[in-house]
C-alpha cells in the first residue's frame, strides 16, 4: 500500500451498518491512516445543473462505441447520483495533485492477504505505467467477486482484459483528469462510462483476477450482505 496516496471511500453517512463494516475492514488491514471519506450524493442532493446535464430521453446505457442491440433507456437519477459521487473523487485527485489513489464503495470486503498481494502485483513495470502521464485505472473484482475464491498457490494475474467493476479500483492522476474532462453530459452509468473510454482507447486499464475484493451487495458468489442501495 506504500504506492497509494489515499483510499477514498464513498459512503452515505446515515448508512451506519455499511460504515461500521467497511471501517472494520480498514482496521483489519491497517489502512485507516490512508482513508478519506466521501459523502455519497443522493438523488435529492443533485443540483439543477447535474439533474439536467444528462440524456433525459434515452441514452446508451451500455458501453458500446457504435450503434448496438442493447436497449436504450433513460438514466435513473440514482445512477446520476452515483456518477456524481465518483466525480467528487476525481476532483479531489486533481485538486490535491495526487499521483495514485484507491477508490472503494462502502460495501466491500478485502482478501485476507490483500496488502501483501497488492504490493507484489504493483511491481516496478506496472508502477511505471500508473505513475506516467498516461491515464490508467486498475480494476478489482468483477463477475467472480468473492475474494474467498482464491485458492492456495493460485496465480494472481494483472492484465488488460476482463470485467470492469466500479466498486473498487486504483486510479492515477491522468486518469482522474480524463474522467473529469469527459464527464458531462452524463450518458451512461459510471461503470459503463469508464468502460466506454477504455474501449475508445482513451483510458488504459488493468484488471486483477481472480478477485481480491468482494462486493457485499451483489450476492454473485455469496449471499448479499447489503442491498444495492444504501439504507
Amino acid at each position: 500500500m506504500n504506492s497509494i496516496d489515499n483510499i477514498f471511500c464513498i459512503n452515505l453517512p446515515e448508512s451506519k451498518d455499511r460504515r461500521t463494516a467497511i471501517t472494520q475492514e480498514f482496521q483489519k488491514h491497517d489502512m485507516t491512516n490512508k482513508v478519506v471519506w466521501i459523502s455519497a450524493t443522493r438523488p435529492d442532493d443533485l443540483s439543477a445543473y447535474e439533474k439536467n446535464n444528462y440524456d433525459r430521453k434515452s441514452g446508451p446505457r451500455c458501453y458500446c462505441l457504435n450503434k448496438c442491440g442493447h436497449r436504450y433507456r433513460k438514466l435513473r437519477l440514482v445512477e446520476v447520483a452515483i456518477a456524481i459521487s465518483h466525480r467528487q473523487v476525481y476532483q479531489k485527485i486533481v485538486d490535491q495533485d495526487l499521483d495514485l489513489v484507491m477508490v472503494v464503495e462502502d460495501d466491500i470486503v478485502f482478501h485476507s492477504e490483500f496488502n501483501q498481494i497488492l504490493d507484489r502485483l504493483l511491481n516496478k513495470s506496472i508502477i511505471a505505467n500508473l505513475l506516467s502521464e498516461q491515464p490508467w485505472i486498475v480494476f478489482f473484482g468483477g463477475r467472480s467477486n468473492n475474494p474467498g475464491l482464491i485458492k492456495n498457490n493460485q496465480k494472481i494475474v494483472v492484465d488488460q482484459i476482463g470485467s470492469y467493476s466500479n466498486y473498487a479500483y486504483i486510479l492515477n492522476h491522468a486518469g482522474a483528469q480524463l474522467l473529469l474532462d469527459n464527464f458531462f453530459p452524463i450518458m451512461r452509468p459510471e461503470d459503463g462510462y469508464k468502460r466506454y473510454l477504455i474501449g475508445a482507447g482513451q483510458l488504459n486499464c488493468y484488471q486483477v483476477s481472480p478477485s481480491l475484493i468482494g462486493e457485499l451487495s451483489a450476492g454473485v458468489n455469496q449471499p448479499a450482505k447489503f442491498t444495492r442501495l444504501s439504507r
